[in-house]
């Protein structure tokens, strides 16, 4: 049922609802079917999927259809009661046409519809999902319900209360029999439910064979590495000096209005890492990436644990990536944090190795912050963590509160941190809250910077093997995209999510292909100021997935990984934040295809209605190599860089930008093809270098 409305009218409504259910019928009239605005209408199984007929009277704009009734043809209501909504009652969403279908009438409902099937054949249903806002005053939890196709299981969906715009979910099933039903059943407790249109039925075939992206050149045949199968870039080279602009641009329609963020190349660069560490075990290196025509010379700021500053300088060529060790520069061995400055924008990455160990990277970040959220952690097991804060400030201590919070809403604890001036400071966790999978919000006095620091696993010897680092995140979202993931050969790979909220909060994961159909989903409750974890493997087998995480209440999502147990000998792993906003320019720092490793770009494009094209550049001793790729509406894409790339250096720096002004997001994997190491490379919203 819709949302405010007038005494008289409301008292009708309930009237002419109520005569109807007496009477066992819902009145319908007799309309001519609009064309569906889904994709492959000509083959489409579904009656009525747009919902146009019967044709609603644009001054009442409602019509609620009681159990036993069916909707002109389509799909009955099997349970509760559901509306039929116009474009004129109170602004509803619609996605095509003039009407479309809330599942919720004065409660929770379903509808059902029979289609014929052919035995073994595969089928792909489509539909357009959106929320009814509801009042304010009633309940605002996310708009959830369970579509069922065929003898498939039941996948759960949910669009937040504020989302009246359509995101477009796909599901596949295989018939077993001459027909099948679609059943899609509302789970929301409210008159405000899930809005639908446009559903579809169509035959796989039929599903695949048209394609509104022109078609790639094949380049020759490779055989991937480690699990990740790769797409075809369209055969662009782009030889001019410098980098074409995009035309501005409107964001076309995706799953959420996330703006994207341009970075002038000429602004000057401002970046912070905290959790370094340059000992007898760990080597530390800096590789910086000046895109720019233009030689670059940066500052380089060491903070310390005594308060003691150095600084050193470097400077970087025209189009060139370089590693720096940091040893020399740094004029002691242990931990220490880092500031990057230059006149004009480049992007810098800290990468900590251990001979015969894993290794992992930071990217510098633009901004200190005065509350960041942890939502990874981890005290159990071999795993130890340790959280590093750098306060830059030159003569005022911070005060850092960390509140330690356990998974399923279990009892934490809040230690307050004191960082002196221009000092970096390490606070081991496992001393302050051991045996727990928690997370972590660090809340300051002045802006700090806050980074995690997992080791893990066995070595041989009894010393860790793994690391994991991850800079804190600045900010709260209710959705989250990650465009890698993957659940096969012997890849571990995990959601972890950070509830900060005092009230609990509904949260779903979809999970996507490189084709854009979705591959699963999963719901579950995060309890208040709480952690809560889901492992991919237990959803679904997939080599090449995106994963998109949406929430009622803003929280933080990060995605560990592993190449087998953690806790095994001898195993690496990596972590990522996930991107809040897609960008339409990223940078990567530190790529390297030499002889033994392997490194792939993942990119998410999120919109459901546009691809998107994407310029890919990679730099290495003034050379600049560059290659355009298109990506699908809602499809995961995999770029081997060695592959689409064989000239360039194999250490190298790689920007990516979109040439039609649409934002996307992307990651970075770097491996050693033993497995021995794992990097991942979330790039950062103004990494412009």
């Amino acid at each position: 049922m819709r949302i405010v409305c007038s005494p008289t009218w409301w008292r009708g409504t309930v009237v002419a609802a109520l005569l109807a259910a007496l009477l066992g019928v819902a009145a319908v009239s007799v309309a001519a079917v609009a064309p569906l605005g889904a994709a492959h209408a000509d083959n489409n199984l579904i009656v009525n999927g747009d919902f146009e007929t019967p044709a609603l009277d644009p001054s009442r704009g409602l019509q609620t259809f009681e159990t036993g009734g069916t909707i002109d043809g389509g799909f009955t209501v099997t349970r509760g009661n559901v509306d039929l909504t116009a474009r004129t009652f109170y602004n509803t969403p619609v996605h095509g046409g003039n009407q479309a279908l809330d599942l919720n009438g004065f409660g929770p409902g379903t509808i059902t519809q029979a289609i014929s099937t052919t035995p073994g054949r595969t089928y792909q249903l489509t539909f357009f999902l959106a929320a009814n806002p509801g009042q304010p005053d009633r309940y605002r939890g996310p708009r959830t319900l369970d579509v069922t196709a065929g003898a498939g299981p039941a996948l759960s969906y949910s669009a937040p209360a504020t989302q009246t715009y359509f995101v477009m979910e796909t599901q596949s099933f295989v018939a077993d029999g001459m027909s099948a039903n679609i059943v899609f059943a509302s789970t929301t407790p409210d008159i405000a439910g899930p809005i639908l249109d446009d559903i579809s039925v169509v035959d796989a075939a039929f599903a695949a064979s048209p394609t509104p992206y022109p078609t790639q050149t094949p380049l020759p045949t490779y055989t991937p590495q480690s699990g990740y199968p790769t797409q075809t870039p369209l055969p662009t080279y782009t030889p001019q000096p410098g980098y074409p602009t995009p035309a501005p641009g409107p964001m076309p329609p995706g799953p959420t209005p996330m703006p994207s963020r341009p970075v002038s190349p000429a602004a000057p660069t401002l970046l912070y890492i905290a959790g370094g560490r340059d000992d007898a075990a760990t080597r530390a290196t800096l590789a910086v990436l000046n895109a720019q025509p233009l030689p670059i010379t940066a500052r380089l700021t060491f903070y310390l644990a005594d308060g003691v500053t150095r600084d050193a300088s470097l400077t970087v060529g025209p189009r060139t990536q370089r590693l720096v060790p940091l040893a020399g520069l740094i004029g002691s061995r242990g931990l220490f944090g880092l500031r990057v400055t230059a006149s004009r924008q480049l992007a810098a990455q800290l990468v900590e190795t251990q001979p015969g160990h894993d290794a992992d990277a930071l990217l510098g970040v633009p901004a200190l912050a005065t509350r960041q959220y942890l939502a990874e952690g981890y005290t159990r097991l071999t795993f130890h963590e340790t959280v590093s804060i750098l306060n830059p400030d030159a003569a005022r201590p911070a005060r850092v509160a960390l509140q330690l919070l356990p998974s399923n809403g279990r009892a934490g604890r809040t230690v307050t941190v004191r960082a002196p001036a221009h000092t970096h400071t390490a606070v081991d966790v496992d001393g302050l809250l051991a045996g727990q999978a928690l997370s972590i919000i660090a809340d300051s006095d002045r802006p700090v910077l806050v980074e995690r620091t997992l080791t893990f696993g066995r070595d041989g010897h009894g010393s860790s093997y793994g690391v994991t680092m991850q800079t804190a995140a600045p900010t709260t979202a209710t959705r989250w995209l990650f465009p890698e993931g993957t659940t096969t050969n012997r890849f571990q790979t995990f959601l972890t999510i950070l509830n900060p909220d005092a009230g609990a909060t509904r949260v779903t994961a979809r999970f996507y292909s490189t084709s854009g159909a979705i591959l699963g989903s999963r719901g579950l409750t995060v309890a208040p100021r709480s952690r809560a974890t889901l492992q991919l493997g237990s959803i679904l087998r997939a080599s090449s997935v995106a994963s998109v995480v949406t929430s009622d209440r803003p929280v933080v999502v990060e995605q560990p990984e592993y190449f087998g147990s953690p806790n095994a000998v001898g195993v690496a792993g990596s972590v990522v934040l996930g991107r809040a906003t897609t960008n339409t320019r990223w940078s990567f720092p530190n790529g390297d295809t030499r002889a033994g490793h392997s490194e792939f770009l993942l990119l998410y494009n999120p919109s459901t209605l546009q691809p998107v094209r994407v310029d890919v550049a990679m730099y290495s001793g003034g050379v600049r190599m560059t290659r355009r790729i298109l990506v699908g509406p809602t499809a995961r894409y995999t770029l081997d860089v060695r592959r689409v790339f064989p000239g360039i250096a194999g250490l190298h720096g790689a920007t990516l930008q979109s040439a039609d002004g649409q934002g996307f997001v992307v990651e970075q994997t770097a491996f050693a093809t033993d497995h021995s190491t794992l990097i991942g490379t979330e790039s950062y919203y103004n990494s412009g270098a």
